[in-house]
């Protein structure tokens, strides 16, 4: 009950400050040494979670791995919002088309994922070594991941960023009145799937035409 008054007041919150937004606010794009630099810090906190999931896997946890309901998904979300991106920047160019396409999609399932992570981390049940373990390096990918969208210059967040992300927030909320379960039963997985579909819808809002 606790996490979704606070989930359902973080929605709130965002919805105040989207009819606030009296404008859009466009990201500042690195220059030549910050755009490289924040490549290389994605693309090595890529390989040291890569390396780290191979060490967990090492032990035994007793249960049986299967792949989570979840990614056919996210797959479907991330090819569409691939073109969809693709399309609404194709103004300015192949080049930038494709990056944004690239760095929006990218950052599309960590939208939903960083503040995920920070509600399930108390919930894996796994002792405290082996919990710093696994989640501070996919911290560190998704923070990266999402710092990949300044490699855009058409980034830019508009009111329907911090709407989106506020209904995101707001099928938390009903999500966590039943618990916040894996995905395993209906209500999870049809849950679990909007909020995940709003977060691809986050990203594909960043690339709005700034005049929304």
């Amino acid at each position: 009950m606790l996490l979704s008054l606070l989930l359902f007041g973080i929605a709130a919150l965002l919805l105040f400050l989207g009819r606030r937004q009296p404008r859009a606010l466009r990201l500042e794009k690195p220059g030549r040494l910050g755009s490289v630099s924040l490549f290389t810090v994605w693309a090595l906190s890529l390989i040291v979670l890569l390396l780290v999931l191979t060490l967990v896997k090492e032990f035994p946890s007793g249960k049986p791995q299967v792949p989570s309901p979840i990614t056919p998904v996210t797959f479907v979300c991330g090819v569409a919002s691939f073109f969809v991106i693709l399309y609404l920047t194709r103004a300015a160019g192949p080049g930038v088309a494709l990056l944004s396409a690239f760095v929006g999609t990218a950052a599309a399932p960590m939208i939903f994922e960083l503040p995920f992570d920070f509600i399930v981390i108390g919930r894996s049940g796994a002792p405290v070594y082996l919990a710093l373990l696994f989640f501070t390096p996919l911290f560190l990918v998704e923070v990266s991941t999402l710092s990949l969208l300044q490699l855009s210059p058409l980034t830019t967040i508009t009111r329907y960023t911090a709407f989106a992300l506020a209904s995101m927030f707001a099928v938390w909320g009903v999500w966590a009145l039943f618990g916040f379960a894996y995905p395993a039963d209906p209500i999870s997985f049809a849950l679990n799937s909007v909020s995940k579909v709003l977060s691809f819808g986050v990203a594909i809002t960043l690339f709005l035409p700034a005049s929304q």
